[in-house]
């Protein structure tokens, strides 16, 4: 490193590797990564700043497998199942992810090859060349004061998970509303390396105290359960597709104040009662790998449970929150 001219970005590696990381023991230790991560469906991602051995180790694979050329650096890497690598470029300060896949998602972003690897610039494309590192910790850094990241299960709801979340929970990504009681916030972050992105789904029954709180008697139930799922993925030619279907990914949730119950269906086809859970029921899935540029719908609950209804049938709305990435953003 002592033979390029940048000493922060020097500085901020052996910062990064000096006493912080220990190799993963075990799965509360692969959901520490400084750099964040997420899941969805069986896709599990958390990007670990590397200490100096293992960045040799990952740059003397790559420039071996993938014709990685010698100017970079791999200086974090994912230990899940989505590969996710950070590289940085020693010549130009650049810090790039990837590998990514073509999508359209990325016409307003430039890539960068380094041999076989196909990556993309992390900060703005208006930010000066040289710090991007240095930048990259200042933005994630702002973003856990601001609240927009939150340490919270990488793999709800399993409290052995805990990690830095990447699904904005505050911000103009996120969005959030309350239809009789029941609150549905939503958000979604871009992937590159699987080319579409991933969207995180929360609900809950308002509790007393909070805001948007209804009693019971004036919204009707005091519990409701998930039935079916409507979503809308609106297109930039103003088209759109439409999903329906019962459940979402197999679960059925009960929800009431304070918690939810886990409720699934079964291989035989019916839904059978799960354990109570505290919190938030969160559901987090993939987009697909179309052109979509937003995405929104609405869940059907039924008042009581779907064993003992005790009303009809009522929508909340999942309010629209964008799936774009541009070129004056951060990528996480």
């Amino acid at each position: 490193l002592r033979d390029f001219v940048d000493p922060d970005l020097r500085q901020a590696l052996h910062a990064a590797a000096s006493g912080w990381y220990s190799h993963p023991s075990g799965w509360e230790d692969e959901c520490l990564g400084l750099g964040g991560g997420f899941s969805a469906y069986s896709n599990f991602a958390c990007l670990r700043l590397l200490p100096l051995p293992l960045v040799a180790a990952w740059t003397g694979f790559l420039r071996a497998q993938s014709g990685l050329p010698e100017r970079f650096l791999v200086v974090a890497a994912c230990f899940g199942d989505a590969p996710r690598l950070l590289l940085s470029d020693l010549a130009s300060g650049d810090l790039l992810l990837g590998p990514i896949s073509p999508t359209p998602h990325l016409e307003a972003r430039q890539e960068v090859a380094a041999g076989h690897l196909r990556l993309l610039r992390v900060v703005p494309a208006s930010a000066p060349r040289g710090r991007d590192l240095l930048l990259w910790l200042e933005e994630l850094g702002r973003r856990l004061e601001g609240g927009v990241y939150l340490a919270s299960p990488l793999e709800p709801p399993d409290p052995r998970s805990v990690g830095i979340c990447l699904f904005p929970q505050a911000g103009e990504k996120h969005v959030s509303c309350v239809t009789r009681g029941i609150r549905v916030t939503a958000s979604a972050l871009y992937a590159p390396e699987m080319a579409t992105f991933a969207y995180s789904i929360r609900l809950a029954l308002v509790a007393p105290g909070e805001e948007g709180h209804l009693p019971a008697a004036q919204r009707g139930f005091e519990t409701a359960q998930l039935h079916t799922r409507h979503w809308v993925l609106r297109q930039a030619d103003g088209g759109a597709d439409q999903v329906h279907g019962k459940g979402v990914v197999g679960n059925f949730p009960l929800l009431r104040e304070g918690g939810w119950r886990d409720d699934k269906q079964r291989h035989s086809g019916r839904i059978g009662q799960g354990e109570w859970c505290e919190g938030v029921f969160v559901y987090q899935s993939l987009s697909g790998r179309g052109s979509s540029i937003s995405f929104e719908g609405s869940i059907d609950f039924v008042p009581g449970s779907l064993e003992a209804p005790a009303g009809e049938e009522f929508a909340v709305a999942v309010p629209r929150f964008p799936l774009l990435v541009g070129a004056d953003e951060y990528l996480f």
